[in-house]
């Protein structure tokens, strides 16, 4: 898995350089005017890029490597920074190049099938910050006794799910123990409730990341639409699946209930989101590859007659697609869990709606924090693997 991560990063990297200097990307982006966007080296979205850095952490916490963890952790915070400044230069080469061929294409003109994913990624402000990776970050910070900075990543996952009772809990904790008392008074204020208590000397902590399906695949949609003077046939990659509830979960400790894991991040959310801020850029792309194939049918018609004309028409045709790609094994939805327990080993049980269980053995330390990853298959299975105590 790390071996894995590392070489999709890589991979990433080089595409990205490649975009700006290399000649072969280029070339590369010179086919893709004439075929289809997946000509272009994949450039991963913002959301999938963090993700590799939010799974690579885990890795490193399982080889007791919390330093290496908290390199990754940075990493995605600051590829979170990095895709805002990547997603407006985009957007601003998309509008220079429209414009230098007479295509003007603003948030006015686009398709009702891309404004109605407004509904769907209405639980996310943008595609590029997740609350999931944020409360990841805050668990290692805490780890490594920077307890400052774990406060900040909670207050940014809590901005994004600000109804998450463990988010709540936690940011309402650090408030208290770094002694932010107009912090703590205004936080009490806002969720009616008081900080959670100092662990006790046989206590630690359980700490369940759960995630749940797979984001569903995109979809190809195709269109007629006005460019200047002209109506060209383009497509358009589209999300069409419903939006789903996350599953809820029950868990036990030795036959007792300790609640309920809650969401922190909608992944289906901001790919939507992702695929809605990209909705200009694509269909000004788009737009430009059609006027330049009508073009070439044009010339072809007038350098081989009809012939040529209908040779360039099929072609136009068959290399008319939308680009589908992306990161399809990346969870639907993801929850968080997080209670103090007596040190010692404890069975833990987990139960899906369906009745389906699936049972561990954890061992919890005092003054630590065990984390538990589960991963939820769409055919009701769990995968549980306690990660490490930090």
């Amino acid at each position: 898995s790390k071996r894995a991560f590392f070489t999709a990063m890589e991979i990433t990297a080089k595409n990205d350089q490649m975009a700006l200097i290399s000649a072969s990307a280029l070339g590369a982006n010179m086919a893709a005017i004439m075929t289809i966007d997946g000509a272009i080296p994949y450039s991963a979205a913002g959301y999938e890029r963090v993700m590799t850095h939010h799974y690579q952490a885990p890795n490193f916490l399982a080889a007791h490597s919390l330093e290496g963890a908290s390199v990754e952790i940075r990493r995605a915070c600051a590829e979170q920074n990095a895709a805002l400044k990547r997603f407006e230069n985009e957007v601003e080469k998309a509008r220079k190049d429209g414009e230098s061929k007479g295509v003007r294409y603003g948030e006015s003109q686009i398709p009702r099938e891309y404004a109605q994913l407004n509904e769907i990624a209405g639980r996310v402000k943008n595609s590029f910050q997740n609350a999931y990776t944020f409360y990841l970050s805050g668990i290692v910070y805490e780890a490594l006794d920077m307890d400052n900075d774990a406060y900040i990543d909670y207050k940014k996952a809590l901005e994004i799910f600000p109804d998450n009772k463990y988010l709540q809990e936690d940011v309402l904790r650090l408030a208290s123990s770094l002694r932010m008392d107009e912090d703590t008074n205004e936080l009490t204020r806002r969720f009616k409730k008081k900080p959670r208590p100092l662990l006790q000397q046989d206590e630690g902590e359980m700490i369940l990341l759960l995630e749940s399906g797979f984001i569903p695949h995109k979809q190809e949609l195709h269109l007629t639409v006005s460019a200047g003077n002209k109506v060209v046939a383009i497509s358009i990659p589209v999300y069409t699946a419903k939006k789903i509830a996350p599953p809820q979960y029950t868990i036990k400790a030795n036959g007792k209930s300790l609640g309920s894991p809650e969401m922190i991040c909608d992944f289906y959310a901001l790919a939507a989101k992702d695929l809605r801020e990209q909705a200009p850029i694509i269909m000004t792309r788009q737009i430009l590859r059609a006027i330049t194939k009508v073009a070439m049918q044009n010339e072809a018609q007038k350098r081989l007659g009809q012939a040529g004309a209908l040779a360039a028409a099929i072609y136009s045709i068959a290399t008319e697609q939308a680009d589908l790609r992306s990161w399809l094994t990346l969870p639907s939805v993801a929850q968080v869990m997080r209670v103090p327990m007596k040190m010692g080993k404890h069975k833990i049980t987990l139960s899906d709606p369906t009745g389906v269980v699936t049972e561990l053995e954890v061992e919890i330390a005092a003054g630590r924090r065990t984390i538990i990853h589960a991963v939820e298959t769409n055919k009701r299975h769990i995968y549980p693997t306690v990660i490490t105590a930090i």
